[in-house]
Formats: structure tokens, sequence, C-alpha cells
């Protein structure tokens, strides 16, 4: 009965990984057919640079959270009060980096950019809480 539960566990992962992959192959060549293959160069090497910076910035922070909200349940307030204080320092830095590092004279709009980053960061945060 365990056997059969992982099983499917791993079935069901394995099928949406595949989906996932299909989706994004189909993605990239629709980006590629409607920006062209220079401007859609462009928002893939941005793209790359902000999962990057993304990544960067959640410092591993979404461990700590399932295992600090699953061991102390009561202290949730307290930890969403600190992730929302991290993440609007995270927030300014991010914004520093694309505005005065990445974009040194570029057509990339900074607090477009900064939405997109911490978006992801935020999400990685809130699927944290879910998983406890």
């Amino acid at each position: 009965m365990f056997s059969m539960h992982i099983k499917h566990a791993l079935l069901h992962n394995t099928g949406w990984k595949m989906a996932v992959m299909v989706f994004n192959f189909v993605n990239n060549i629709l980006i590629v057919r409607l920006m062209g293959v220079e401007i859609s160069a462009s928002f893939f090497y941005a793209l790359t640079v902000f999962s990057l910076l993304s990544t960067m910035l959640r410092l591993g922070l979404e461990s700590g959270i399932v295992y600090v909200a699953s061991k102390y349940p009561e202290r949730m307030g307290g930890i969403a009060s600190f992730i929302a204080a991290v993440v609007i320092i995270q927030a300014a830095i991010t914004f520093a980096v694309l505005k005065y590092f990445v974009n040194a004279g570029g057509g990339l709009n900074p607090v477009w950019a900064t939405v997109f980053v911490m978006s992801n960061v935020l999400l990685a945060y809130v699927s944290a809480f879910y998983q406890v």
C-alpha cells in the first residue's frame, strides 16, 4: 500500500514535469516567432538574469519557513511579518541592482523588472507556507 502511494506520487510528479517541459518548449518557440530572433535573445538574457537574481534573493528562506512553521505553528504571524520586512528590503536591493547595474542605459523598465523578480520570490515564500 505504501509503495503504491510512492509510485502514484512519482508518476504524478513526473507527468507534471513533462507537461511543464512541453509547455516551455512550445512557449519558447512562440516567443521567438512573435518577437524575432534578436529581441527574443535579449528577452531570454534578461529572463536569465532575473532568474539568477531571484534565486540569490531567496536566501534559502523557504526551507527555514517550512521548518519553523511546522515545528512552531503558533509563530506563523511572526514569520509572515519577518518575511514581509525581508521582501521590502529585497525589493529595494533588486530595484537598485536592476536600475544602476543591469540596465545601464538599456531599454529595461526597472520597476516592472523588479515586480517580475519579486513576484517569483514571493511565490517561493508563499508556497513554502503551504508545504507545512
